[in-house]
């Protein structure tokens, strides 16, 4: 794939072209693509829509979260994206796209993603060891487990709420199946997300008649079945059975010529599950199917609202992945922080939440001062500020995050930009070489770092570290700037 940047009389200014390595996603609804720069991954900026299922066209197209930024081939494959979307990934750090070598050990979705590790089960097979009991828990099957024990296996990648943390301690790819989900992460969100399938169906489904009457027992399992994915000439008549599992045929109060009429034709899901744009991926028009289950179309929202979908008074927050009917949930504040700041990127306005994070900020000042999360934290609090003794006090707690081992990039630069303003440029210089060197594959760092070995008169590494970086990301344009900068600079 390749990305040019068009001169005069048909030029190209500049070229990129990388090999693509893998393909994520499944033909039928379309297929983005990965690179791989050493062990880092990173995102195409074109997938390939089928077509078939939703309004976008079929055809190339700008892949998701290119909508506004001229990214590249420079967005990260996180860990926390590419769970979901291989069977197993080899994920170094989940806050960074780097990965083992090589970094994926199961390219599809398999077995073990739904029966968890399956090497037991094939030691005892082998061995011809008998089964004691009714049941085989060499392996998981989520036949034998709770309704919300095994949706938690469907939650894991199709529940992704406005806020993901990864439990003190755990990887998000920790989770095994037959295990609860919030063992391994707690998922966030601050209101009920009505129509945002494909990544959330919980609240959909809750709202049904089907759901409240069952008791909870109907889940993902009771219409989907993981080991067979109809075909769109198959659905109709697929799902259909699924509704008669609980239903009868003249439960339907319809006549059959109208049901006939339908498209297609006598299918509960035509009239009690239509088709709607899902909000997530509004840009690219994607349908999906409501899981609400209506009675009739227009249908208005039950009164009532259950426990597990209100907000918690302590916290103002929805755990998505809470078990029903559990005691209440101690989480860790440093999960509650990380949940906040998720929350809040997706809605800036609510004020409430906004106090809740700030009074818990203030909480973990003092209980836990030397932790790079709560440090970084801090430093952008004082950055709003806007003032000389905010930016004074946030270079203080960015350079206490960085020796206490951030992760985050972001806090590498901010601080190299504070130093630099505060007329520390060797310092400046400093902490930039260390961006550079923990995060190879992030251009703003040789973009700052040129800049400050320019402010010092040593063009020749400027000139060194542009190139460099160029040879990464030979389409950057802030890279480009500063290169005609130095070829102009006396």
């Amino acid at each position: 794939m390749s990305e040019f940047e068009p001169g005069p009389n048909g030029t190209e200014l500049s070229k990129e072209t990388e090999k693509i390595a893998f393909a994520l996603g499944v033909p039928m609804a379309g297929v983005g693509y990965g690179i791989r720069r050493g062990n880092y991954l990173f995102e195409a900026p074109l997938s390939y829509y089928a077509g078939s299922q939703d309004t976008h066209p079929q055809g190339w197209g700008l892949s998701p979260g290119y909508g506004k930024d001229p990214l590249g081939f420079g967005r990260p494959l996180l860990g926390s994206c590419m769970y979901c979307h291989v069977g197993r990934e080899l994920v170094v750090d989940d806050a960074n796209n780097l990965y083992k070598n090589p970094p994926i050990a199961e390219l599809k979705v398999g077995c073990e993603n739904c029966h968890g590790p399956g090497g037991l089960h094939v030691d005892e097979q082998l061995k011809h060891i008998p089964i004691s009991g009714k049941i085989d828990t060499s392996i998981v099957n989520p036949a034998h487990l709770s309704p919300r024990i095994s949706d938690d296996m469907c939650i894991y990648c199709h529940e992704f709420g406005e806020g993901r943390v990864a439990q003190p301690g755990k990887k998000f790819e920790d989770f095994r199946p037959g295990t609860p989900l919030l063992n391994t992460m707690a998922i966030f969100k601050s209101r009920p997300l009505m129509g945002w399938n494909m990544m959330e169906w919980s609240d959909e489904m809750a709202q049904s008649k089907c759901y409240r009457a069952s008791g909870g027992r109907l889940n993902c399992n009771t219409c989907h079945d993981g080991h067979y994915t109809p075909t769109a000439q198959e659905a109709p008549r697929f799902y259909r059975s699924r509704c008669l599992t609980c239903h009868k045929e003249d439960s339907c109060r319809e006549s059959l010529d109208k049901r006939n009429r339908t498209t297609p034709p006598d299918t509960c899901a035509s009239c009690h599950m239509p088709k709607h744009v899902a909000p997530r991926f509004v840009m690219l028009g994607t349908q999906g199917t409501s899981h609400r289950i209506v009675a009739y179309e227009g249908e208005p929202l039950p009164a009532a609202v259950t426990q597990e979908q209100s907000p918690d008074p302590a916290t103002g927050l929805i755990l998505v992945d809470k078990s029903p009917g559990t005691p209440k949930t101690t989480l860790s504040l440093l999960v509650l922080l990380q949940a906040y700041q998720s929350v809040l990127v997706r809605s800036p306005n609510r004020a409430d939440l906004r106090m809740r994070y700030e009074e818990l900020l203030d909480r973990l000042a003092k209980s836990d001062p030397d932790n790079a999360l709560v440090l970084s934290a801090l430093a952008k609090r004082e950055l709003a500020k806007q003032s000389p003794e905010g930016n004074s006090a946030a270079l203080s707690y960015l350079s206490k995050a960085v020796e206490r081992g951030s992760k985050a990039p972001q806090d590498y630069m901010i601080l190299g930009e504070l130093l630099y303003r505060s007329g520390q440029r060797l310092q400046a210089i400093t902490i930039s070489k260390r961006a550079v060197s923990l995060f190879p594959y992030v251009p703003n760092s040789y973009e700052n770092l040129a800049i400050y070995y320019m402010s010092i008169g040593d063009d020749a590494n400027a000139k060194e570290i542009v190139k460099t970086g160029l040879g990464i990301f030979p389409s950057d344009s802030n890279l480009q700037t500063v290169q005609r900068r130095l070829e102009d600079h006396p």
